[in-house]
C-alpha cells in the first residue's frame, strides 16, 4: 500500500512538473521573434534560478561536444553557442577545456547574465533562423545549440544558419526536447528536414541520441552532424 501511495505521489509530481514546464515556455513565446526575445529579456535575471534542478540540457550539450572534440584540441577549437541564453552551455564547455567560445543571443536581459560568466570572447546580439545575421561563414569548428528549436523561437530552417557558420569538417550539435520531434510534436518533420539537408550535400549525420531529464521530466534528443 505504501508503495502504491508513493508511486501515485511521484506521478502527481511529474505531472505538475510537465504542466509547469509547458507554462514557462508558453509564457515566453511571443507573436514574433522580437516579442519572444523581449520576454526572455524580462526573465533573464531569474532564469537560472527558476530552472535550477529541473534542467540538464546544458550539461548534455557540453558532453556531446566533448565527445566529438579530442581533449588535446579543445583549447584551440572555435565554438559558437547559438541562442546561448544565460551562457550555461559555455560554462560547461569551459569546464571541459574549451577556451575559444563565442555566443549568439538576441535577448538583452539574457545577455547581461551571460556576460557575467566571462567565458565568451565575442557575442552577437542577433537572431538565428529569421533572416541575415553577421555571424561569419565557414568559421567555427563546432556550432552548438541547446533548447532553441521551440515553436515561436528558432524555426527548423535555422539549422541552415548553423551549417553555414560551421566550417567544412566541423560539427553542428543540436539538443532539444524529444517530444517535439515525435508524431504530433511541433517539429515532427524535423528528421525528414535534416535528411533533405543531407541529400543537398550540406552535412552528414554522425549520431542521434536520446537522454533523460533534459527539461523537467522531459527526455531530450541530441543530434550531431558533420558539415561537408
Amino acid at each position: 500500500m505504501d508503495t502504491l501511495v508513493s508511486s501515485t505521489k511521484t506521478m502527481d509530481v511529474l505531472q505538475d512538473l510537465a504542466k509547469e514546464s509547458s507554462h514557462l515556455l508558453r509564457s515566453v513565446t511571443g507573436e514574433s521573434a522580437t516579442d519572444t526575445a523581449d520576454r526572455y529579456s524580462v526573465w533573464g535575471p531569474t532564469y537560472d534560478k527558476d530552472l535550477e534542478g529541473n534542467y540538464r540540457g546544458h550539461i548534455y550539450s557540453a558532453d556531446v561536444v566533448a565527445e566529438v572534440v579530442p581533449e588535446d584540441r579543445r583549447s584551440t577549437c572555435r565554438v559558437l553557442d547559438m541562442a546561448a541564453g544565460t551562457g550555461k552551455v559555455g560554462v560547461e564547455l569551459a569546464l571541459r577545456g574549451f577556451k575559444k567560445l563565442e555566443a549568439l543571443e538576441p535577448a538583452g536581459g539574457m545577455l547581461e547574465v551571460l556576460k557575467t560568466t566571462q567565458v565568451y570572447s565575442r557575442i552577437f546580439q542577433e537572431y538565428v533562423g529569421h533572416g541575415n545575421n553577421t555571424v561569419p561563414s565557414d568559421y567555427y569548428d563546432v556550432v552548438v545549440t541547446c533548447g532553441s528549436l521551440v515553436k515561436g523561437h528558432v524555426p527548423k530552417e535555422g539549422v541552415e544558419d548553423f551549417l553555414r557558420a560551421a566550417k567544412p569538417g566541423g560539427f553542428v550539435v543540436i539538443v532539444m526536447r524529444k517530444s517535439y520531434v515525435e508524431k504530433g510534436g511541433d517539429f515532427e518533420d524535423f528528421d525528414d528536414y535534416l535528411s533533405t539537408l543531407e541529400e543537398r550535400g550540406l552535412c552528414n549525420k554522425v549520431s542521434r541520441k536520446v537522454f533523460p531529464n533534459y527539461y523537467f521530466n522531459h527526455d531530450g534528443m541530441a543530434y550531431v552532424y558533420k558539415v561537408v
